[in-house]
């Protein structure tokens, strides 16, 4: 069995899903900013012209659109849900390890 890790090892390795958890949140950031600009796109049929608009194009342009939000909006919510199973990972770790300091410290006041 491999010994547990040192004091060192454990802060780098805290250190390490701090520093994933800022990268998926700055993900999730860019897509509802995407997400927010998309909301903003939009050609009324006197950019598409009338023969395009009545072949159905416009709304083809609006489809894609929801679509493209749909999909920004439910790509940001995975990331943030990533971040909070590593933010969660890490507060198991720090508690599983302050109860077994707890434990240690215990049995070494009992010997």
């Amino acid at each position: 069995m491999a010994p547990p890790p040192n004091e060192e090892e454990v802060k780098v390795a805290y250190a390490a899903i701090d520093e994933d958890v800022r990268k998926w949140m700055g993900i999730a950031a860019v897509l509802r900013e995407a997400g927010r600009q998309t909301q903003g796109l939009g050609l009324s049929g006197f950019e598409i012209g009338y023969i395009p608009m009545g072949n159905g194009v416009g709304t083809k342009y609006n489809q894609v659109q929801e679509l493209m939000l749909s999909m920004l909006t439910q790509g940001a919510a995975a990331t943030e849900e990533i971040a909070g199973a590593l933010i969660q990972a890490r507060e198991d770790y720090e508690r599983s390890d302050e109860r077994a300091a707890i434990r240690t410290a215990s049995t070494m006041e009992g010997n």
